[in-house]
């Protein structure tokens, strides 16, 4: 059996020939080349002793982003800046996506968006950004979310929270 994909500019790519099993099922990996994430048509031509055949199907090729999102600490205190950093890898490859859009969003408690900002990411597949927190601000658990590539789904974000503490003063009466 043969598979290959068919873009939007009729350029074919071929993923290679393969040997199905008695059963018709391939058991061998599919290595997908470095394509534009969208829609494709998978294209099987297959040849037995009954044959040949050809079945399309409309595939979705998507940015293959794996993200790793960290911040320095845990817990913030009003007015204390949180430092993001993502580490943006090829999902494949594990090499790292150079020169790559990375957002960064805040929320606070009650899901306002209090932070967006987009950054590039390095040679290295590092972006960063800094992000200080009001004096005044909803106490309770932030959700910070990084989001990478132009068909960027849920399934690429990676949400970390964090819990500002109100300063407590002691009462001296």
């Amino acid at each position: 059996m043969e598979l290959s994909l068919l873009g939007k500019t009729a350029r074919t790519v071929k993923l290679g020939t393969f040997q199905t099993d008695s059963n018709g099922s391939l058991a061998d990996s599919i290595n997908v080349p470095e394509i534009r994430p969208g829609k494709y048509q998978l294209i099987v031509d297959v040849t037995s002793a009954l044959g040949r055949d050809q079945v399309v199907k409309q595939v979705e090729v998507q940015h293959p982003a794996r993200l790793l999102l960290t911040s320095d600490k845990p817990i913030y205190q009003p007015g204390q800046t949180i430092h993001i950093r993502t580490l943006l890898v090829n999902g494949r490859t594990e090499k790292p996506f150079a020169n790559e859009a990375v957002t960064f969003e805040v929320s606070d408690p009650k899901g306002n968006k209090v932070f967006k900002e987009t950054r590039k990411s390095s040679g290295f597949g590092i972006a960063s950004a800094d992000f200080v927190l009001a004096s005044e601000l909803n106490p309770g658990r932030y959700e910070i979310r990084a989001l990478a590539g132009a068909t960027t789904t849920e399934r690429h974000d990676r949400n970390q929270t964090l819990c500002p503490s109100q300063i407590q003063h002691p009462d001296y009466d």
